[in-house]
């Protein structure tokens, strides 16, 4: 028989983990190890950027959610608004039909044609960035 050629192993260096030293790995290969030990300096900045991390994070839901609040309070007022505009729009066609029919002088239909023109453009404005807020695109809510 011939003779087996001796076998050695060597490992060289420090390594910071588990080693494998193979000729061939069929499947899976797990290690399961420890966590490295840190310093308490380390630690005690993780734990600091983790906590500043999770103010960023608190600070930017909340901005978010009064930004929110403040588009919804925007919208339930031109809601109120356009309902206004349409009424002062049928007080102003009421006058300007009564103007040509000569119950009220002609001037106040004058008046109530400025006040349809005005209410319609305001009620058309309105509905058109309700109708934009309801299909989620972004609004430009005034400040204040």
């Amino acid at each position: 028989m011939s003779e087996r050629p001796p076998v050695s192993n060597e490992m060289s260096g420090d390594p910071n983990g588990p080693v494998v030293q193979a000729g061939a790995i069929n499947g899976d290969l797990v290690f399961n190890s420890r966590p490295e030990a840190r310093s308490p300096h380390a630690a005690a900045m993780e734990q600091r950027l983790r906590a500043h991390q999770l103010r960023e994070c608190e600070e930017k839901e909340a901005r978010r959610a009064a930004e929110r609040f403040r588009a919804e309070r925007y919208i339930r007022g031109l809601r109120r608004s356009r309902i206004f505009f349409m009424l002062v729009v049928l007080a102003g066609a009421v006058a300007t039909v009564m103007a040509i029919a000569e119950a009220i002088p002609i001037h106040y239909a004058l008046g109530g044609l400025a006040v349809v023109t005005v209410g319609l453009f305001r009620a058309v404005e309105s509905t058109g960035v309700i109708w934009m807020w309801s299909r989620g695109r972004p609004i430009n809510v005034p400040k204040g």
